[in-house]
């Protein structure tokens, strides 16, 4: 007897269809370790656990809403796919609760087109948790501003965010312009500069968020 591999242990309680799914979603493998001695590692033991729990979970949320999942358009069913496929691949133990929420809002999401379903599953594969993080802090905000620190108005407007250059806020917010959810605007008085949050940041928030 031979130990089931990760795949088949995810998958084996998951039905013929779904573990389908998953070998297409996840190029027909999931993040294993590329040296063999690390396979045994307690890292690698903690994300696979994480994945099938993960996975186990949303199977079930999703199977829940039956009456939705047959009036899914393509790009829903193409995003929730593309999340699925970055659980696999996803170490980070809040990313995969950030991928999770995703994909059950995707079900009921059917205001997102084929443009925007591509960026969204794209940036939800690669931003960080930090950025996320920092995504979520700009939710309300209209304009975001770059400056040194002396160069801050004295009082503040809420619908604007101002960094300091050299904060870390400052990194996380170009992750975010690479990723293409804020978009630079232009420079302000004092050599400031100036970023708003684009659309489809805002959806990708509405659907990871709650």
């Amino acid at each position: 007897m031979t130990e089931k591999s990760f795949l088949e242990r995810v998958s084996g309680g998951l039905g013929t269809t779904v573990t389908t799914t998953l070998i297409a979603a996840s190029g027909g493998g999931y993040l294993a370790p590329l040296l063999p001695a690390l396979t045994g590692a307690l890292a690698n033991q903690r994300y696979q656990k994480r994945v099938e729990e993960a996975l186990q979970e949303l199977n079930q949320r999703i199977a829940e809403n039956e009456q939705v999942i047959n009036l899914i358009t393509d790009n829903q069913l193409r995003l929730v796919n593309e999340i699925v496929s970055a659980i696999m691949h996803t170490t980070n133990a809040e990313k995969i609760e950030v991928l999770k929420r995703s994909a059950i809002n995707g079900i009921t999401a059917d205001n997102i087109d084929d443009h925007e379903a591509s960026i969204i599953s794209r940036v939800l594969r690669d931003i960080s948790i930090l950025e996320f993080e920092f995504l979520l802090r700009l939710e309300e905000v209209q304009a975001v501003i770059v400056a040194g620190t002396d160069e801050r108005p004295k009082s503040n407007n809420p619908d604007q965010l101002w960094i300091d250059a050299n904060e870390q806020d400052a990194e996380f917010l170009i992750g975010l312009v690479n990723l293409g959810l804020v978009s630079p605007t232009g420079s302000g008085v004092g050599g400031t500069l100036n970023y708003r949050v684009l659309g489809v940041a805002h959806k990708l928030m509405s659907l990871a968020r709650h």
